[in-house]
């Protein structure tokens, strides 16, 4: 899978990434649904959306996708709870010892060898039941999980960005490139899914080495 784009739009979407790393922070691997009403209280961010989300920042920036014969498989796991996620007080010890608790048989969970993404979501609904709390923006969230329909792991083809682009809905930090640099009129045949995951790897590194080196301090 191939994008054609010039210099510029590289530049561009070389610009786009840090802010995509500010507003994705942190590792999200579920979305959470009403499963009665289809709202949506939380996105997932896992190597799957930044790619995605990387396809339609180069099409919006003007490339031209190139050698897809059809739109490519993609995960997605989803939560369903009848009611909203309630914020947790982390100044309730009780509540944070819970928490910790669950994280620790989350961790215990994730570490099982030879496991399937399939096994592994099996066993935490068997260790957690209808009990499971997610991490957002800094803060907490308990909820209960639907009885009749807990959760649901997908691996289908998902649309690629398609209709009108609009360079200026995305946003970049403009003082990073020169729009007047010559070379911004090449054109470059880019691996968009293998650029994606190296590059969001990279980040993912400096975030775990700043965030070690803050708890060292």
């Amino acid at each position: 899978m191939m994008y054609d784009v010039t210099g510029l739009q590289v530049k561009q979407y070389l610009s786009w990434l840090p802010i995509y790393n500010i507003t994705h922070p942190v590792y999200t691997f579920f979305k959470v649904d009403n499963p009665n009403t289809n709202y949506h209280y939380q996105n997932s961010s896992i190597c799957d959306d930044f790619v995605w989300a990387s396809f339609n920042t180069f099409y919006q920036l003007g490339g031209s996708l190139i050698g897809v014969q059809s739109n490519p498989d993609r995960d997605e796991v989803r939560l369903f709870t009848d009611d909203p996620p309630m914020l947790v007080d982390q100044n309730n010890s009780t509540q944070m010892n819970e928490i910790a608790k669950f994280y620790l048989k989350m961790e215990q969970i994730a570490n099982i060898k030879n496991e399937t993404l399939e096994d592994m979501i099996i066993n935490i609904l068997n260790v957690f039941q209808d009990t499971f709390y997610i991490y957002n923006d800094g803060q907490y969230f308990k909820m209960l999980l639907d009885q009749s329909k807990p959760l649901d792991f997908s691996y289908k083809p998902s649309p690629m960005p398609s209709g009108p682009q609009n360079p200026s809905s995305i946003e970049t930090l403009s003082n990073c490139y020169d729009a007047t640099n010559n070379n911004n009129r090449t054109s470059y045949k880019i691996g968009i899914a293998v650029l994606s995951i190296f590059i969001m790897y990279i980040i993912s590194y400096f975030n775990f080495i700043k965030n070690l080196k803050l708890k060292n301090n």
